[in-house]
């Protein structure tokens, strides 16, 4: 059977951008190919935004996130942490990141409202300890909530540690956005994207919505390819953003 690394590699076309890394063609004969590019989500987001309400794409989305959800339940049960976060459904209102089992999102929040609050955007009160704190709770928390990602942002759709849920709803995406490729899924140990293909199986575009904005098309390939353990020590080092 030929496994995802034989395939990947005899459909990749490297960036010819970069010197140390052989141009190979579909044969592995060293070749000047067409570029792969990796789709560039937010300077393109106008042109997918037509796409994401369509029927299907929004229903795929659904599927996917609640079969993360029951995922996201099993893995907490059988790791012995508490499972109650995810006895519920998914709520389309709430958006993809919401759902994200680290605490990427958490520490992105509180590192834009500290930011803030020291220009002087919210008034903290000190203890005689020297700590801080908010003297309204209730009106910090609705001052902290506008750094979370908005609705029909490239954010919004972002569920760190989510890869593997979201590449199928990426298939279809870039399906319904660039219907003359051929498109398919990616799937490592540890990592997942979608990309399509042309008419002769070369890797033409790559859908990674997580990780478009500091990988290029071969580091991304290399990274699907990577051991659990070699992905998860880039993401300790802040080289990705995240490694499922």
């Amino acid at each position: 059977m030929t496994t995802i690394k034989e395939k990947l590699i005899a459909h990749l076309i490297v960036e010819p951008c970069r010197p140390d890394v052989p141009l190979v063609s579909k044969s592995g004969a060293k070749a000047i190919p067409p570029i792969t590019e990796v789709f560039d989500f937010r300077k393109n987001w106008l042109l997918l935004q037509p796409f994401l309400d369509e029927a299907d794409i929004a229903s795929a989305l659904v599927q996917q996130m609640e079969e993360y959800i029951k995922d996201c339940q099993v893995e907490s049960g059988n790791n012995g942490r508490d499972a109650k976060r995810w006895e519920k459904n998914y709520d389309p209102a709430s958006g993809p990141w919401y759902y994200t089992s680290s605490n990427y999102w958490k520490e992105r929040t509180y590192g834009l409202a500290d930011d803030a609050v020291e220009r002087g955007a919210f008034n903290l009160e000190e203890d005689e300890d020297g700590y801080y704190y908010a003297y309204d709770m209730e009106m910090f928390e609705v001052f902290i909530s506008q750094f979370n990602p908005r609705p029909n942002t490239v954010e919004w759709y972002q569920l760190q540690t989510g890869s593997f849920w979201l590449a199928p709803w990426l298939r279809r995406l870039g399906r319904a956005a660039f219907p003359l490729l051929d498109w398919k899924v990616a799937k490592g140990n540890c990592h997942a994207f979608a990309y399509g293909t042309d008419g002769q199986g070369n890797i033409v575009l790559i859908f990674d919505i997580l990780n478009f904005e500091n990988m290029t098309a071969h580091e991304l390939v290399d990274f699907v390819l990577k051991e659990y353990s070699e992905a998860e020590d880039e993401v300790s080092k802040g080289k990705v953003a995240t490694s499922r």
